[in-house]
This record gives structure tokens, C-alpha cells and sequence, in this order.
């Protein structure tokens, strides 16, 4: 496995454990970030599920496609920031483990889009 294959790889692993995370425990992540929504994070879940089942035919069929990992790229660029816009104006009145939770995953997003970046060459 090449080094871009183990990264999105893993981005794909993320995405869909969180995705599930999202899916199956709802009620306890609206509880721990302090929202009420019911829609949003099964919403979101379903969505990472789709990204990492993207990310695996990514990986398996065309990951020498440099496009589609610089789209892959951008998309987790455009995940690390709006994940910053939502911490920095504290949108959404969550608890601040919420935030901490956003930027942590934001944080390992980042990493991913950057091994991304560094091996798509």
C-alpha cells in the first residue's frame, strides 16, 4: 500500500467511525455537546459514511487520480474550516466540550488533508 493509499486510508476509517458515532449515539452527542437537534448529527453521519465509502474506491480504484485526491483535499480543507468557524464565533451555543470535541477532529482532519497534500505528487 502506497503512502497516499494508507492516508486516505485512514481518513476513510475516521470518517466512518464518526459517522457511525453520529448515527448510533444521537441522543448522548446532543447530550455531551449541549444541543437539542435531533436531525443534525444523524444528517452528518449519514454524509461521513457516504465520504468514507467514497474514500475506500478512492484508495481500492484511483488513488494515482490526482484530481479526485486534490478534491478529497479540499474537502477536508473546507471540514478544518468551518470547524474553525464555528469554534472561533462560538456558534451554536454548545458546551465547551462540544468545541473541544469540533477542534480536536478538526485537528486530525488537518493531518489527514496534509499527508494527503505531501504524497499526492
Amino acid at each position: 500500500m502506497s503512502p497516499i493509499q494508507k492516508w486516505l486510508s485512514a481518513n476513510a476509517t475516521f470518517s466512518i467511525i464518526n459517522g457511525t458515532a453520529c448515527l448510533t449515539a444521537n441522543n448522548a452527542l446532543q447530550r455531551l455537546f449541549g444541543f437539542e437537534q435531533p436531525y443534525v448529527l444523524p444528517s452528518l453521519g449519514g454524509n461521513l459514511l457516504l465520504f468514507g465509502v467514497f474514500l475506500i474506491y478512492v484508495v481500492v480504484r484511483q488513488s494515482d487520480n490526482k484530481g479526485l485526491v486534490t478534491t478529497i483535499i479540499f474537502l477536508d480543507a473546507g471540514w478544518v474550516i468551518g470547524s474553525l468557524v464555528i469554534v472561533g464565533f462560538q456558534l451554536f451555543g454548545l458546551a465547551a466540550v462540544g468545541y473541544t470535541i469540533i477542534m480536536t477532529i478538526a485537528l486530525v482532519v488537518a493531518l489527514f488533508g496534509w499527508q494527503q497534500y505531501r504524497f499526492n505528487g
